[in-house]
């Protein structure tokens, strides 16, 4: 089968070269002539389509070159922001560590006042009862010291009657052997 199309190929191919009312001349002019007009075509067509590529390349690396300024845009924003951020986290810390540090000196102050109040409410009394001693104590008059002693005299010696003048002065014999 190959070596029927190696011989009738070339004798098709021929005949069609040679045609029959055509002088091959004339043939070979008008074959050129349409080959390079399909050429020319191919070429317009190419040219077309080198000038749509160059074109969206164009329109391609615009939107590149935005997309990348958008992008640093962006970029510069959330710098901005995380800078933002950073700041108001640190103001939290700092008011935080204020906090924290007012509830340690309230809560030493709160301590301090109720051990004041405890130590006041324990010596009130004390301190009342002082003021009350300190304020009734005044020095006594000599007719009081006279009348006390003898209430105290009249008291330790019951009243007798009296053999002589100078018995009643003195106070009783008290024996020590008893």
């Amino acid at each position: 089968m190959k070596q029927f199309f190696g011989v009738m190929l070339p004798l098709l191919l021929g005949s069609f070269l040679c045609g029959c009312s055509q002088h091959p001349d004339e043939r070979l002019a008008e074959l050129t002539q349409q080959v390079t007009q399909e050429q020319a075509t191919q070429n317009e067509r190419v040219a077309e389509a080198n000038r749509l590529v160059a074109q969206s390349h164009e329109h391609l690396l615009e939107a590149d070159a935005q997309s990348r300024t958008e992008l640093i845009a962006l970029q510069q924003d959330l710098r901005a922001d995380q800078v933002d951020v950073q700041h108001q986290r640190d103001q939290l810390e700092a008011e935080r560590r204020d906090i924290a540090s007012e509830r340690r000196t309230d809560s030493a102050t709160g301590q301090g006042f109720v051990a004041l109040a405890l130590i006041i409410a324990c010596l009130a009394p004390l301190v009342l009862a002082a003021a009350s001693l300190f304020g009734q104590y005044t020095e006594p008059t000599e007719g009081e010291v006279c009348s006390v002693l003898l209430e105290e005299l009249r008291a330790a010696d019951p009243p007798r009657l009296a053999d002589s003048p100078d018995s009643a002065a003195l106070p009783p014999a008290h024996n020590d052997d008893q």
